[in-house]
This record gives structure tokens, C-alpha cells and sequence, in this order.
């Protein structure tokens, strides 16, 4: 005979042990089982990386004959590597919008990571790097890219440390 047992931590334990038994009669037999159940607090981790780099990234650019600046690809992937599923995760580039752009404009909008983001879902989009028409050959810009999502904990915003794009011209 199988019996499902459902046993709930207190939604405020953070990390706790939970002991007792289960007792099993019948007319003629029974049985004590004793139980310990640790709780741990599961983490929540989102790991973004740009073109494999989750501190900084160079780009150098050079301008083209037809008087604007190459563009280049960098991926940007995004993967849960905590316990819990994270769901929507938005991207800022402050005032950088003309050196960064995504490929795939509606890909920020309301992004899910795959399968809801559980633990280990992941999502990549490409993104263009290149500078505007205005930009002087010789000049460096530094782009800050901060990831933010809703954190399935507490419902707050949490950030991911901000990865700096640098863009050189030549």
C-alpha cells in the first residue's frame, strides 16, 4: 500500500530541521518510523554572460566606406544556475541605445527563460555593437549592461552584476 504524505515548511523558514515520526497500526502490527527533514535555503542565481564574458567585453570597430560604423554580434546569454525558477528578466543600457541593440527588439519584451525558468533554463539573443554615424575614429565609449529580474523569493527586483562593453573606434 503507497501513501503520499505532504509535509509543509513554514513559509519564514529559511534553514531548519523538522523531526518527527509517522506511525503506521493495524489490528494485529505496528510500526514507528521516525523522520528529519532539513530545510536549506534554496539560492536564486542568474547568470548572464556576453559573448562568454560576465565582467567586460572590447569591441573595436572600424568605420566602413559608406561613412557608418561596422556592427558586430555578441551573444548574450542568460541562465538560472539557482534552486528556483526565474521567470522575467529585463535589460538596461542606460544611455548607450546607439552602441547596443538588440537584434530581436521583442526579445526583452517579457522574457521567459525556457520551461519557466527552472533551475538551469537558459536564453540567448544577439546583440549589435557598433557606434553611431557621429562617433569620432579614435574615441572609446563604455556601455554598462544591467540585467534585472523579479526574484521568485520576495518578489523584488534583483540585479546581476553589470558587465561593461567597451567600444573602440578606429
Amino acid at each position: 500500500i503507497s501513501i503520499n504524505l505532504q509535509i509543509n515548511a513554514p513559509p519564514t523558514a529559511l534553514t531548519d530541521t523538522i523531526t518527527g515520526e509517522i506511525r503506521f497500526y493495524t489490528g494485529f502490527w505496528s510500526q514507528v518510523t521516525p523522520f528529519v527533514l532539513k530545510l536549506t535555503e534554496a539560492p536564486v542565481n542568474l547568470k548572464v554572460t556576453v559573448d562568454g564574458s560576465s565582467v567586460s567585453k572590447i569591441y573595436s570597430i572600424q568605420k566602413e566606406a559608406t561613412g557608418l560604423w561596422e556592427a558586430k554580434n555578441a551573444i548574450v546569454k542568460f541562465e538560472n544556475t539557482g534552486a528556483l525558477a526565474i521567470e522575467n528578466v529585463l535589460m538596461d543600457v542606460g544611455d548607450c541605445g546607439e552602441y547596443i541593440k538588440p537584434l530581436a527588439p521583442d526579445f526583452f519584451s517579457n522574457l521567459v527563460l525556457a520551461e519557466n525558468g527552472k533551475a538551469g533554463a537558459s536564453k540567448s539573443t544577439t546583440l549589435q555593437i557598433t557606434a553611431p554615424a557621429t562617433q569620432i575614429p579614435g574615441n572609446t565609449q563604455y556601455c554598462t549592461i544591467q540585467i534585472s529580474y523579479l526574484d521568485p523569493k520576495n518578489g523584488d527586483v534583483g540585479q546581476v552584476n553589470p558587465i561593461t562593453v567597451q567600444v573602440d573606434t578606429k
